[in-house]
C-alpha cells in the first residue's frame, strides 16, 4: 500500500478525534457508528489503537467510558502509543457534540475510502504499465482493486440462482410435511395466517386505516401475539407515550376498558376486576416488547434505537406507529418526504431481516364512497407506500358494522378480506367466529 505523507492524504484528525471523543462520552453513540465503522477507517495509527480498544470493550459487553479503554489499551500495550489517559480526557474534552457521532464518522469514512482509491490507482496504474502481463489479467485485477476500496460502501448482494432454488424448495419441503415452523412470525389471528403464511423477515408490511378504526391496536394486538412466543419486538408511537401503550396492552390483555382501568374504577375483593387486573399486569410485564416513545423520530433515530436492541436483547419484530409521525430529511415537500422514509423503512426490515410493521392514514376519499372498503389509492400523500410494501392491509368497518382486515397487496401471495372482531373499549382485536371466509 502506498503511504502518502500527512499533507496529502485525505483525512480529517478532528473528524476522527470528535468520532472517537462521541463514542467514549457517549456509549449510545457506539452502536449507531459501529454499524459502518472499521479500524483503518482512521488514518492515525493512535485512532485506530483506541477503536479496537472500544471495540473489544463492546463484544465483552462491558460499559466503556475513558477508564474501562485506558485499562483496555493498556493491556494491549498500546496505551503510551496514544498518549496516555490524558489523550482520551482530552479527546472527551474536546468533542463538540456527541449527538452527531455518525455525521463525524461519516466524514472519517469518506476520507478513508479516497485513500483507498488513491492506492487502487497507484496499482491500477502499475499493473497497466507492466506489458508483460495479460491485458485480461490486468482488467480483472484492476477492477478487484477498485471494488476493494469502495468495498466500505457498496457491498455486493449477489449468490448464485441455485442457492435461492435450494432454498425455496427446501421450504416447500417443510410445508408439505406440515411444518408450519418455516413460515413466517404468525400474527395470532388464524384466518390471517393462513392468507399472508405468517410475517416474513425483511418484509415491509403497512396497516393502514382512517382514524378511529384501530390500526394501532392492532399493531399492538399482533405484538403482543409475536411476544407471547417469546421473540423480542420493538415498538415506536409517535401517538402515545410509553405508559400509554402499557394502559392498553392491560386493557387488551385483561379485557377491561381502557377507561375503567386508566381511572382505576375496578373492583376490589375475590373476583373483582381488580384481581383480573394483577393477573394480566404479571402476564404481560413478562413479554419482551419495548417501547420507545421518541417524539418525531428520524429514520437514522429509528435505525439507531433497532440496532441498540439488537446488541442488547436482539429482534424479531420491528413496529412503527405510524409514518405520518416521522421526521424527514426533505423540507417542504411532504409527498416526497414520506417516499424517502417509505423506502428507508423497506432498508431497514431488509438490513435488520425482521417484518416491519408499520401503521399508515387513509385520505378522506375513502368517506366519500358508499363502499368503505378502502383502495390502495386511498394510502395518504405518497403512492411509494405501496410500490415499497411487501404487504398492505386495510383496517376498516364494513356497512353491517363488522371490523375488518382487507389484504390489498400480498407480494408473491393471495389477497383477500378477512373478518375480525375489534373491541373499542378494550381496543382488544380478536379472530372473528365464522365458518368460512371467501379470500379472493
Amino acid at each position: 500500500m502506498t503511504n502518502y505523507p500527512d499533507s496529502t492524504a485525505p483525512f480529517s484528525s478532528e473528524a476522527e478525534e470528535a468520532t472517537l471523543g462521541s463514542v467514549l462520552s457517549n456509549a449510545y453513540a457506539y452502536v449507531e457508528v459501529a454499524a459502518f465503522m472499521k479500524p483503518d477507517f482512521f488514518f492515525l495509527l493512535r485512532h485506530q489503537h483506541i477503536w479496537q480498544a472500544i471495540q473489544r470493550c463492546a463484544e465483552r459487553k462491558e460499559d466503556f467510558d475513558y477508564l474501562t479503554v485506558s485499562r483496555q489499551l493498556k493491556n494491549a500495550g498500546h496505551l503510551d502509543d496514544i498518549g496516555g489517559d490524558g489523550y482520551l480526557l482530552r479527546l472527551v474534552s474536546n468533542t463538540p457534540n456527541s449527538m452527531h457521532a455518525v455525521t463525524y464518522a461519516r466524514i472519517v469514512e469518506k476520507a478513508a475510502v479516497r485513500r483507498r482509491l488513491l492506492t487502487a490507482a497507484d496499482e491500477i496504474k502499475a499493473l497497466a504499465l507492466n506489458e508483460a502481463s495479460d491485458l485480461g489479467y490486468v482488467q480483472t485485477e484492476a477492477e478487484k482493486r477498485l471494488l476493494n476500496a469502495i468495498g466500505t460502501q457498496a457491498e455486493l448482494h449477489t449468490a448464485p440462482l441455485k442457492d435461492g432454488v435450494q432454498s425455496v424448495f427446501g421450504y416447500v419441503e417443510e410445508l408439505m410435511k406440515g411444518n408450519t415452523q418455516v413460515m413466517g412470525l404468525p400474527t395470532g389471528f388464524r384466518t390471517l395466517d393462513k392468507l399472508l403464511y405468517g410475517l416474513k423477515r425483511g418484509n415491509l408490511v403497512y396497516v393502514a386505516g382512517r382514524p378511529g378504526m384501530g390500526k394501532s391496536a392492532f399493531l399492538l394486538s399482533i405484538a403482543m401475539n409475536v411476544a407471547r412466543l417469546n421473540k423480542r419486538v420493538l415498538f415506536w408511537t409517535g401517538e402515545m407515550n410509553a405508559d400509554e401503550v402499557a394502559g392498553r396492552a392491560l386493557a387488551a390483555e385483561s379485557q377491561l376498558s381502557g377507561s375503567d382501568v386508566m381511572a382505576g374504577r375496578l373492583s376490589a375483593g375475590e373476583g373483582g376486576t381488580w384481581s383480573r387486573f394483577v393477573e394480566s399486569a404479571g402476564r404481560v410485564s413478562r413479554l419482551p416488547i419495548f417501547i420507545d416513545d421518541t417524539p418525531a423520530i428520524s429514520l437514522a433515530a429509528l435505525r439507531a434505537a433497532a440496532l441498540r436492541m439488537v446488541s442488547r436483547h436482539g429482534l424479531d419484530m420491528l413496529c412503527v406507529d405510524y409514518i405520518g409521525l416521522m421526521r424527514g430529511d426533505t423540507k417542504g415537500n411532504r409527498t416526497q418526504e414520506l417516499g424517502e422514509l417509505s423506502r428507508g423503512l423497506k432498508a431497514l426490515a431488509v438490513e435488520l431481516n425482521v417484518p416491519l410493521l408499520c401503521a399508515a392514514q387513509l385520505n378522506r376519499e375513502v368517506d366519500k364512497r358508499d363502499n368503505p372498503q378502502p383502495r390502495l389509492s386511498d394510502l395518504r400523500d405518497s403512492g411509494d407506500l405501496e410500490q415499497d410494501a411487501n404487504v398492505v392491509m386495510f383496517v376498516y368497518e364494513d356497512t353491517e358494522g363488522i371490523s375488518n382486515v382487507y389484504v390489498a397487496k400480498h407480494r408473491g401471495g393471495t389477497c383477500g378480506v378477512v373478518p375480525m372482531l375489534f373491541d373499542k373499549p378494550t381496543t382488544r382485536w380478536m379472530d372473528a367466529v365464522v365458518h368460512e371466509v371467501n379470500l379472493r
